[in-house]
């Protein structure tokens, strides 16, 4: 709602701040129904939800990977399955996805991390389920990547709030 960089300060909702939209901070539940199923099919129609539940295990994983690096990252999971009308085809689809919400370091940034789209004709989703999750589960994390994109994040997530700082000030 507020600048972190200058108490006080409205930040709209929809506004763009160097480069990012400004909305409040959604549980993974929330920002699936509302902000990534809309914007991925904003001609469905008739939405029903089939099925929502947390994700706790995947929330362990990231916090086991921030642990001891120093950041204080908070972290939602979920898995949401719809079904829809698009097209004049009736669908279904499953989605994942895991709210990062980068506390202080982040001066009020989060986001969405392995957001995960499976769709299919109503009815045949399962059947790819298996092939899907064989593929997802394929990919393995390199720690020093991570520990270099970790820092790199941390160190500009500084720098941009030194300058936002700085520009506030030089405008007052």
């Amino acid at each position: 709602r507020y600048s972190p960089t200058v108490p006080g300060v409205p930040m709209p909702q929809g506004q763009t701040q160097n480069g990012l939209v400004v909305m409040p901070l959604h549980s993974a539940l929330d920002y699936m129904q509302r902000v990534a199923l809309p914007q991925a099919h904003p001609q469905a129609t008739g939405w029903r939800v089939m099925e929502q539940k947390p994700l706790p295990q995947l929330v362990r994983v990231y916090q086991g990977v921030t642990q001891g690096r120093g950041l204080d990252f908070r972290y939602d999971a979920a898995l949401l399955r719809v079904a829809y009308q698009e097209g004049g085809v009736s669908y279904e689809e499953a989605m994942i996805t895991l709210i990062e919400d980068m506390g202080q370091l982040g001066a009020g940034m989060w986001s969405n991390k392995d957001t995960m789209f499976i769709r299919a004709p109503l009815g045949e989703l399962k059947r790819w389920e298996a092939v899907l999750r064989q593929i997802q589960d394929s990919v393995k994390l390199n720690p020093q990547w991570l520990d270099g994109e970790l820092r790199g994040q941390a160190t500009r997530s500084k720098k941009t709030l030194q300058h936002q700082r700085e520009m506030n000030r030089m405008a007052q």
